[in-house]
């Protein structure tokens, strides 16, 4: 088995408020994508950790993209998945 390191931005959590709040809940949530989930996007594990923070189903993640907000606002999300 080789080990993965995350580095992101805290716009990778703010994908997850709504869903889970507490660290440990979020840290067990990206092990389990980047360890157990399969090569969805080619493998690109980085991909993966955005596509599960933006919710389940494409009309969810597609809202999430396309908010239509009062006022200009994005928050950056940067993932880095390194194996090391």
């Amino acid at each position: 088995m080789t080990n993965k390191l995350i580095v992101a931005t805290d716009g990778l959590r703010d994908l997850y408020e709504e869903r889970l709040t507490a660290t440990e809940d979020l840290i067990k949530r990206w092990v389990h994508v980047v360890m157990e989930e399969g090569d969805g996007f080619g493998g690109h594990k980085a991909l993966s950790l955005a596509s599960d923070g933006l919710g389940e189903g494409l009309n969810t993640k597609s809202m999430r993209l396309t908010i239509d907000l009062g006022q200009a606002w994005l928050d950056d999300t940067t993932i880095v998945v390194i194996t090391i």
